[in-house]
């Protein structure tokens, strides 16, 4: 037994190593402005991300101020000027007038808000944009970019492996709208780690059966001895998250549920914690397909969180939803098909019943339960204001 849960332990803190460093991401915001005669850019970057570049805490006592951030106002402009960069063809377009505005929150987070006008002429055609900011610090950052112009709006997700994007300034059709909230919602769900460790949590266990004539605390799991109850659940299970999170997705996004953020955030990391922790002791009387709708209502609040940022044009809104909400369910589905053929071949080793389930387990409980703890925090502490 205690050889067991050493190994178990070994796994759960491999686990949490590997899962932490992944999920040390951050995200910014970008917005190219061409609806008037002057176009202009928008950046909004996390204060602690510019902390890791520029270094604004200058007294190193833990907390970054608005007198410390305007201190270093010409830092800043420097290195988004040499990391942003916006084109017509071979022509560039210099980012002029550069000023750092204010400070905003996002989900518990201190943004600041850097603006420029851009010197580009407006006469059709496309806009080039390149993004280089951050990437070299944090391989997992993210910048959601959001382009209007009088006749076209687009959101976009630039990453390590997508830092430039060509925009168009023509009209453009209901097809290329859902195209691209659907692939944003494919790249969303890819890398929310807390979803897809939820999701994670649930099927651990979907290619076994609890043996309850053995008794104790511990869950004790044997191998499903067929294929078709084992399909039934997992589509049952994801049928229900989907269900779930697309109603409350649905419900936030047309202002009928509104909670903050922060809130938001801290209860998806509990439920993470609570279906983890349901792979070792039993503590959820339903099935998995009751757990993963009720606790799917409040991941639907999250993607409903994210669907506000990255949205570029009110019009769009209806065919934004319906887009993103498929490209979640897509990217979920390539999880599921995945990950279940792998688990369902080795479901009868001891290995993996007895180890992997329950260090896995553990490891996502631990996990989460740290998110929880630091997002709770979040939503408690003071936000950081122009005024500090």
């Amino acid at each position: 037994m205690f050889r067991r849960i050493l190994v178990c332990l070994t796994i759960a803190c491999a686990g949490v190593h590997i899962s932490a460093s992944a999920h040390q991401q951050s995200d910014a915001y970008v917005w190219l402005d061409f609806t008037e005669a002057a176009p202009s850019l928008r950046w909004d970057v996390a204060l602690r991300d510019l902390e890791h570049v520029i270094g604004l805490d200058t007294d190193f006592d833990g907390s970054i101020t608005w007198g410390e951030v305007r201190a270093r106002s010409d830092r800043v402009l420097r290195y988004a000027e040499q990391r942003i960069s916006v084109s017509r063809g071979t022509v560039a377009c210099p980012l002029r007038a550069g000023r750092l505005q204010e400070i905003e929150t996002r989900a518990g987070d201190a943004f600041a808000v850097v603006r420029y006008q851009i010197d580009c002429q407006v006469d059709g055609g496309t806009i080039d944009a390149a993004y280089a900011a951050l990437f070299d610090e944090d391989p997992t950052h993210r910048a959601f970019l959001h382009f209007t112009s009088p006749s076209s709006t687009a959101s976009r997700v630039l990453g390590p492996e997508s830092q430039a994007i060509s925009l168009t300034l023509e009209e453009r059709n209901a097809f290329s709208v859902l195209s691209d909230y659907w692939q944003l919602g494919v790249e969303h769900i890819a890398s929310g780690f807390d979803h897809l460790l939820f999701l994670l949590s649930l099927l651990l266990c979907a290619v076994l059966v609890r043996d309850r004539r053995r008794g104790g605390l511990w869950n004790r799991w044997e191998p499903s001895t067929a294929l078709r109850p084992v399909l039934w659940d997992i589509t049952k299970v994801v049928t229900a998250f989907s269900l779930a999170h697309s109603i409350t997705l649905a419900a936030a996004s047309l202002g009928w549920l509104t909670i903050r953020s922060e809130i938001v955030e801290a209860a998806i990391a509990a439920t993470v914690v609570v279906v983890a922790v349901n792979n070792l002791i039993p503590i959820l009387p339903a099935r998995r397909a009751t757990v993963a709708f009720v606790l799917g209502l409040i991941h639907g609040l999250g993607f409903a969180n994210v669907l506000s940022e990255i949205i570029a044009n009110k019009d769009d809104f209806l065919l934004a939803l319906l887009g993103f909400n498929f490209g979640v369910e897509s990217g979920q589905l390539i999880f599921v098909l995945c990950f279940v053929p792998c688990v369902y071949l080795i479901r009868a080793r001891v290995i993996y019943r007895q180890f992997i389930v329950s260090g896995a387990s553990i490891a996502i409980a631990v996990l989460a339960l740290a998110w929880f703890v630091d997002r709770a925090g979040s939503g408690l502490s003071e936000l950081v204001g122009p005024s500090a």
